[in-house]
């Protein structure tokens, strides 16, 4: 797929432009005269830091993301209990 662009009379025929050519050009001053432009490429899904990917945060999570997950498996936490007694917590509950 080629694209033509154009500025003060001279164009240019790209051959298999990308996103990021087609928008330098066009920084440039150059004009998209005939041709599609290609689609930006779609970011990767972001990563979760806090998890494991399967809905367990890592060990390494903080308090309020262990908080969270207890929570959602209806477990009780107190104010007071810090990320490590909120993990065994969610350990009783799954050894359950």
């Amino acid at each position: 797929m080629a694209l033509k662009v154009e500025q003060n009379g001279v164009t240019l025929v790209v051959n298999r432009p990308s996103h990021s050519s087609v928008s330098a050009l066009e920084h440039l001053g150059w004009e998209v005269v005939e041709g599609t432009k290609p689609e930006p490429p779609s970011a990767p899904e972001p990563e979760d830091p806090q998890g494991s990917g399967d809905g367990v945060p890592r060990g390494n999570a903080s308090r309020e993301v262990w908080a969270e997950y207890a929570a959602s498996l209806g477990i009780e936490v107190p104010e007071d209990a810090k990320r490590d007694d909120i993990k065994v917590l969610v350990e009783q509950h799954e050894a359950e």
